[in-house]
């Protein structure tokens, strides 16, 4: 297993070397502009890659972390236990969960003010139709209609009909209420 051990090393060396030639080109184009060779476009294609990844949301946030874990690892800026990985993943596992919880809340906002507006139109819509009836009712009696009569009953059962249609239609949006 001596060999794993060497491949390892010089990996990292390489990526140490990598790194190094990576913020020389950043200061080289930071200096001279992207017009110099071999050096040219550095900081371009770096700030390219960082947000690519910061475009990609939780994927490139965890990407980035493992990318960062990697090189720090291999160069050794820092040692972190298996544990301190476990723990930092199980971390980032909980993150997740915390948006979706926030993105059902607001569905569950957005669901009430929906379900709200649509009880709001059907009662409106039953209160212009119940005073429409009424109306109605008022003129058959000025026309010297009575109680008693079928016409004058006919617009009081269809008053009654939409009072309960009205509430029917009420509880089932009610119903939709819970997500």
């Amino acid at each position: 297993m001596w060999w794993l051990k060497r491949i390892e090393k010089s990996l990292g060396e390489i990526t140490e070397i990598s790194l190094l030639l990576i913020a020389l080109g950043v200061m080289i184009e930071i200096l001279f502009g992207d017009a110099v060779p071999f050096f040219g476009r550095v900081a371009t294609n770096l700030t390219g890659l960082l947000n690519t990844l910061g475009e990609n949301g939780l994927v490139g946030l965890t990407a980035s972390g493992i990318i960062f874990f990697l090189f720090y690892r291999a160069i050794g800026f820092a040692t972190y236990e298996e544990e301190d990985f476990e723990t930092a993943l199980i971390e980032g596992a909980k993150y997740p969960e915390l948006i979706r919880e926030d993105q059902e809340k607001k569905l569950e906002r957005s669901n009430n003010t929906l379900v709200n507006n649509q009880i709001e139109s059907v009662k409106q819509a039953t209160r212009i139709k119940i005073n429409k009836a009424n109306e109605t009712i008022r003129k058959l009696k000025e026309q010297g209609k009575t109680e008693e009569d079928a016409i004058v009953r006919l617009h009081r059962g269809r008053v009654r009909n939409l009072q309960v249609s009205m509430e029917e239609k009420v509880n089932e949006l009610e119903q939709k209420r819970p997500v």
